[in-house]
């Protein structure tokens, strides 16, 4: 039996996914109102199902368990190709194939990551770092415009648009 903690959702989040659940195998649904909670008997689960920025906060839980978590974003405004990511547009045949992968997932596998250039992984921890094109252009002593364009291919690539994706998607690839 599959055992996930869901940690931090709302009353109609816990509801939906013990019905998305029902229907799959045996899965045992716990419900935690903070990580708080969870973190004494977190290693009794297999999987994780947490907000965003619960997510965050807790990262050095989560990043070692990153292939065993499904993060949930408040916002549509994030676009990140980590697999096991939820969005308000996430439909539920989605929804219920990360649920099914997570019986296959150990903790020991990896994310696969884009092929990304040193600089372009040199600049995506500079973002991360919350620092501008410009200080990002001083800082790797490069123009303001080839920030720009590896910024360009960076969405390119990861299909991530915004600084606060780009930033996720650093942590959760061990890149900061």
């Amino acid at each position: 039996m599959l055992k996930i903690a869901l940690i931090g959702l709302s009353s109609l989040e816990n509801i939906a996914f013990r019905e998305i659940s029902a229907g799959l195998t045996s899965m045992n649904l716990e419900f935690f109102a903070g990580f708080e909670n969870l973190r004494p008997i977190a290693d009794k689960y297999n999987a994780y199902i947490v907000k965003s920025e619960l997510f965050l906060l807790n990262s050095d839980f989560f990043l070692p368990r990153k292939n065993q978590t499904i993060v949930i974003f408040n916002s549509l405004s994030h676009n990140c190709s980590t697999p096991l990511s939820i969005f308000h547009n996430t439909d539920q045949a989605e929804i219920e194939s990360m649920l099914a992968s997570l019986e296959n997932t150990k903790s020991d596998k990896e994310v696969p990551t884009a092929d990304l250039s040193v600089r372009e992984k040199e600049v995506l921890k500079e973002v991360a770092g919350g620092l501008t094109n410009k200080e990002i252009a001083e800082k790797l002593n490069i123009s303001v415009n080839t920030v720009i364009t590896h910024r360009k291919n960076l969405s390119g690539k990861l299909g991530i648009r915004s600084a606060s994706g780009l930033s996720l998607y650093a942590l959760m690839n061990g890149l900061i």
